[in-house]
């Protein structure tokens, strides 16, 4: 299975929609290994290229409504509102807790984040 993470100086870009690289790595290996690609300006167009890799889970931090919707309907399983280094998104992906880890970015605006529901995700993002 390949994931795409967003980049930014080694650590999740803050905004899908102007990200401009992306790592790849299949991460089904037993040691994945990866590449980092340059991303289209155009928003939509860095889905079609996330496609066109065989990417099957985008790792990103925020995201437009609208792209993420196009993704999701283009089959991709978008986890958003991630913060925090590549090593980390690993760490927690090997560890089967990069959903709970997730939607933790800050300046998400949701207003159900706090202490106890840390880790449950925006109720306006959990959409399918």
């Amino acid at each position: 299975m390949k994931m795409a993470i967003t980049t930014w100086n080694d650590r999740i870009a803050p905004v899908f929609d102007v990200a401009g690289n992306v790592y790849i790595l299949n991460v089904t290996e037993s040691t994945p290994t990866g590449e980092t690609l340059p991303l289209p300006q155009a928003p939509f167009a860095k889905i079609d290229s996330l496609l066109q890799a065989n990417v099957e889970v985008l790792v990103c931090g925020a995201i437009s409504r609208p792209l993420l919707r196009s993704a999701q309907g283009a089959g991709l399983r978008v986890v958003p509102f991630v913060s925090g280094s590549v090593d980390e998104v690993l760490a927690a992906w090997n560890a089967g807790q990069l959903e709970a880890a997730a939607r933790t970015m800050p300046g998400c605006g949701c207003k159900h984040r706090s202490r106890r529901n840390r880790g449950t995700g925006c109720a306006r993002w959990n959409t399918p």
